[in-house]
C-alpha cells in the first residue's frame, strides 16, 4: 500500500502521525487538522484516504485508530533511540544540558572525550566517560546513534572507532569527509561556515547549515520559555524579539510555525500570530545578488515539512493582498 501513496502525501501524514501525539481529545476532523497543521481539509481527507481508516460522518476520525493505522502502514516506531555525543568542545558542550532531542524519538545517553579532565569537570545531564571506555559504553546502553564533535585530528579515528562499536548512523559536526562503510549513514552539518554556494554541493550545504542554526537557536528559546511558563505561547513574544539581519536566516519564520504547529499542537492563526510578534527584519540591500535564494527542489528535498508552511503562508498572503486590492492586479501579482 505504501508505494501507491504519493511522496507529498507521505510527508504529510508522517507528520500528521507526530502532530497527533500531542492531541488530547479522543476524535479529530479534516477541518481541526487543517486549524493545526494549516493543510486543507480536502487534502486531509485525500491523504488519510490512502491508508485503512474509516471516518465517521460527523464525529471525524478516532485519533487512536488513526495513529495506529498510520504507524502500520509508515512502520513509524515510538521507540526510543540511543545516541552519544563524542567530543566534548565548545559544540559538544552546548548540548550537554538536555539529554532529550526536542520531541524526538532520540535520547543522549552518554558523552565522550579523549581528555579525562573534562569527563569529570563538566557538568551534564547524562553520564560522561572518556573515549577508552567507549566501546563498552555503547555496548553496554545500546547506543545505535553518534554525534561527532571533535577537532579535525580526531574526526577519522574516532569515526573508525565508532564503526567498530557498530554505530549505524552519525551526525558529523567536523570539517573532514569521514570514510565508512555503506549500511552507516552520515549527515554532515557544517563542514565550512557560509560554503561557496555556487555549485549545488555548496547550495545545499549552506540551506543545511542556515536551518541547522536558526532551528537550534529556536528549538532552545522554545525549550526554556517552556520549562518555565508551559505551553500556552501567547506569551512568547512578550519575552522574545528575534532580529533577522537580511535575507539568510528568514528560513526561522517558517521553521517556528513548524515548532508550534507540529511539536505543541497551535493552531495556525494563532502561531502565525506569536510569529509576527516576534520577528523584525531589516532589509539592508535591495541588489538581487546579495538577496538569499533558494532553488525549489532543493528546498522540497531537505525542507519538506517547511516547505508546505511556506506555500500556506504564501497562500493566505496572496488571498490578505486580494482582498485589500481587488482592482490592483499589478500588486496582486507582485
Amino acid at each position: 500500500m505504501i508505494q501507491k501513496i504519493p511522496q507529498p502525501a507521505k510527508r504529510r501524514l508522517v507528520l500528521l502521525e507526530h502532530l497527533l501525539s500531542t492531541y488530547k481529545e479522543k476524535n479529530i476532523t479534516s477541518q481541526k487538522i487543517q486549524e493545526m497543521a494549516g493543510w486543507s481539509s480536502a487534502v486531509v481527507r485525500r491523504d488519510i484516504s490512502y491508508i485503512d481508516v474509516k471516518c465517521g460522518a460527523t464525529n471525524g476520525y478516532k485519533v487512536a485508530e488513526l495513529r495506529e493505522a498510520l504507524r502500520k502502514t509508515f512502520n513509524l516506531t515510538t521507540a526510543e533511540q540511543k545516541c552519544c555525543i563524542v567530543g566534548l568542545g565548545r559544540m559538544g558542550q552546548a548540548l550537554l544540558d538536555n539529554s532529550e532531542l526536542y520531541e524526538s524519538p532520540f535520547k543522549i545517553v552518554a558523552g565522550f572525550d579523549s581528555s579525562v579532565n573534562k569527563t569529570e569537570v563538566l557538568s551534564s545531564a547524562f553520564p560522561l566517560h572518556p573515549t577508552t571506555l567507549m566501546k563498552k559504553i555503547i555496548k553496554e546502553e545500546g547506543i545505535s546513534f553518534a554525534i561527532l564533535t571533535v577537532d579535525p585530528e580526531e574526526a577519522k579515528p574516532m569515526t573508525d572507532l565508532l564503526l567498530e562499536c557498530g554505530i549505524r548512523g552519525i551526525v558529523n559536526y567536523t570539517p573532514c569527509v569521514l570514510t565508512v562503510t555503506k549500511d552507516v549513514k552520515v549527515e554532515n552539518v557544517s563542514r565550512v561556515l557560509y560554503p561557496n554556494d555556487n555549485g549545488p554541493m555548496g547550495k545545499e550545504l549552506r540551506l543545511r547549515q542556515q536551518y541547522f542554526f536558526t532551528s537550534a537557536s529556536l528549538q532552545d528559546l522554545v525549550h526554556h520559555y517552556v520549562n518555565i511558563h508551559g505551553t500556552n505561547f501567547k506569551k512568547f513574544p512578550e519575552y522574545h524579539v528575534i532580529q533577522l539581519n537580511d535575507t539568510h536566516p528568514v528560513v526561522a519564520i517558517p521553521e517556528l510555525m513548524r515548532i508550534l504547529i507540529d511539536e505543541y499542537a497551535v493552531g495556525w492563526d494563532d502561531a502565525w500570530e506569536i510569529v509576527q510578534k516576534t520577528f523584525a527584519y531589516t532589509n539592508h540591500t535591495i541588489l538581487a545578488e546579495a538577496l538569499e535564494k533558494w532553488q525549489i527542489d532543493v528546498f522540497q528535498r531537505l525542507l519538506p515539512r517547511v516547505y508546505q508552511i511556506i506555500e500556506e503562508i504564501n497562500r493566505r498572503l496572496v488571498i490578505e493582498l486580494r482582498q485589500k486590492f481587488p482592482e490592483n492586479y499589478d500588486k496582486q501579482n507582485h
